[in-house]
């Protein structure tokens, strides 16, 4: 049985079963879902993405009540959870923001947007951090459940952004799927731009099709001119726009929506993960 058949009638029956009609889609990223995992090392990188509802009581709780439910299956597929941030809960709102440029930095020096370095405790050092990962995480990532046609809108949406953000940091002129993808994978350090190195070559080569598809996209946008041989022309004015737009929000406080999970739930569910997983090591004893 490969790993995806291993992974997804697990996970789609748990979280399907549990997150009920809160649910918008679930989507796994990660070296276990695309099939290039360390053997019981890795976590199963998953993203539940709740519909936007003003009870974030509810969606509180359910994220709470899934933390056995994460372990058991890494459990179950004898992997390595991750402890700290057992799994990503987040919100359609959320996903939006992250797409629109939440997770941009502003260099306030030159007037432009930027990716700060990943330190230790960067997620944790405010919220607004990690709408850089859940990007990332929607941009490279598979269907798990949910509704499929939102996920590939997210998904093609969220790498759309990415691929601005790229085009606008190399300065480049023209653009091909292939080009992109290396570009990417030329960042040495895991903790500098979308935390792709070359690491996932294997991955991120998976993601082509998807690459081809967003600049087609990007084309219809008018962020591209019409391709030659498969070679965009990029309109430098539309990206210097949306690089402004972007900047505007982030200086002027225009991302406003409330995450679903503050610093100190998911500090509350990462004490939760480790109080359940040590727990369950104790009655092996």
């Amino acid at each position: 049985m490969s790993i995806k058949q291993e992974l997804l009638p697990l996970l789609q029956t748990k979280v399907t079963a549990h997150f009920n009609d809160q649910l918008a889609f679930t989507a796994c990223s990660g070296s276990y879902m695309y099939g290039h995992h360390s053997n019981s090392k890795s976590d199963i990188d998953m993203m539940v993405i709740l519909k936007s509802t003003e009870n974030r009581t509810q969606q509180l709780l359910l994220v709470e009540e899934f933390i056995p439910h994460y372990l058991a299956f890494h459990k179950e597929l004898q992997q390595t959870p991750d402890l700290d941030f057992p799994g990503e809960y987040v919100t359609t709102s959320q996903i939006e923001d992250a797409i629109n440029g939440r997770g941009f930095d502003s260099d306030k020096d030159e007037e432009k947007i930027t990716l700060s370095s990943i330190t230790a405790d960067y997620f944790c050092e405010q919220i607004d951090n990690s709408y850089r990962l859940w990007l990332s995480m929607m941009a490279f990532s598979l269907y798990v459940a949910g509704d499929l046609a939102s996920f590939c809108d997210y998904k093609m949406r969220a790498l759309t952004t990415i691929i601005k953000y790229l085009l606008f940091e190399s300065q480049a002129s023209h653009a091909d799927a292939q080009s992109l993808l290396d570009y990417l994978l030329s960042n040495t350090d895991k903790n500098a731009s979308f935390g792709i190195t070359e690491k996932y070559s294997a991955i991120v080569q998976q993601e082509l099709h998807f690459f081809e598809l967003a600049l087609h996209f990007l084309y219809t946008e008018g962020v591209l001119c019409a391709p030659s041989n498969g070679i965009y022309t990029v309109n430098c004015h539309a990206i210097q726009d949306w690089q402004i737009s972007v900047l505007h929000h982030l200086k002027n406080r225009g991302f406003q929506n409330e995450p679903l999970l503050s610093l100190a739930d998911q500090h509350k569910l990462s004490l939760t993960a480790h109080r359940l997983h040590k727990n369950n090591q104790d009655q092996y004893l």
